[in-house]
């Protein structure tokens, strides 16, 4: 890769070792070096993007599994894709970085985009005991559930609102709505 005559080549040469070096060396390590060595000299190539992420999967790196989830969701639109992506991301924040928050956020972020998605509302529910975010959670699987004639579902997010309501008027009347 030192004698090419321009980056591109270099990068091309450089595509070409990390796929020997992951294929066929099972050297993992300086595959993972060479994908950054892509990325450093060109930071949008989706190959070194990919390979990078699914040497840091192999290796259980949550942390930068998740902070390339992260800049990819930023660059994908809010179709099936951006969907995908944030599903994944906030899977990983809940059951590897135990990191709850980023996860409702995510969740909420993909039921704005497909408010059917299953996963998104199954992370949501999970994610109830785990988070002071309660409240926006409630918020959202609420109309969900009632759409659904889930009316035990509607009962459980109307006591979270209940609980938390600070005016006693909203109090009443969500428990009314009970």
């Amino acid at each position: 890769a030192e004698d090419a005559s321009s980056e591109e080549e270099k990068i091309s040469i450089l595509h070409k070792l990390g796929a020997e070096l992951v294929e066929t060396a099972k050297d993992y390590v300086r595959a993972t070096d060479v994908y950054g060595e892509i990325l450093r000299m060109s930071p949008e190539d989706e190959e070194a993007q990919e390979g990078l992420l699914a040497l840091y999967r192999r290796d259980q790196r949550w942390t930068e599994v998740a902070d390339m989830l992260a800049r990819k969701a930023e660059r994908l639109s809010d179709g099936a894709d951006g969907v995908s992506v944030r599903i994944e991301l906030a899977e990983i924040h809940e059951q590897h970085l135990d990191a709850p928050e980023p996860a409702v956020d995510l969740h909420i972020q993909v039921l704005d985009i497909d408010t059917q998605n299953e996963r998104a509302v199954a992370g949501l529910e999970r994610l109830l005991s785990r988070t002071e975010r309660v409240v926006d959670i409630a918020v959202r699987l609420k109309p969900r559930y009632e759409s659904a004639g889930n009316w035990d579902g509607v009962a459980n997010m109307t006591q979270i609102l209940v609980r938390t309501e600070q005016d006693s008027e909203r109090r009443e009347e969500l428990l009314l709505q009970l």
